[in-house]
């Protein structure tokens, strides 16, 4: 599985739905309040006008700490 892909599963199993056709739309505003950073991070990944701004590690990295809380 790429981090593209990752990144879809983990917004479809928080939303419900696959992102893709909203942010296309140029929405990125797509998880409930409270998830922003959550929401940053995923975005990074899945954008579909660009390639993913982070590696894997990078990517766990920066999900470790909302995880833990």
């Amino acid at each position: 599985m790429d981090l593209f892909q990752l990144g879809l599963l983990l917004y479809e199993m928080l939303l419900g739905y696959n992102p893709i056709t909203t942010l296309k739309a140029g929405q990125s505003k797509l998880l409930p309040a409270g998830l922003e950073e959550l929401e940053k991070i995923l975005i990074k990944v899945v954008s579909p006008h660009s390639l993913p701004e982070l590696t894997l590690t990078e990517f766990i990295e920066k999900l470790k700490p909302l995880l833990q809380n």
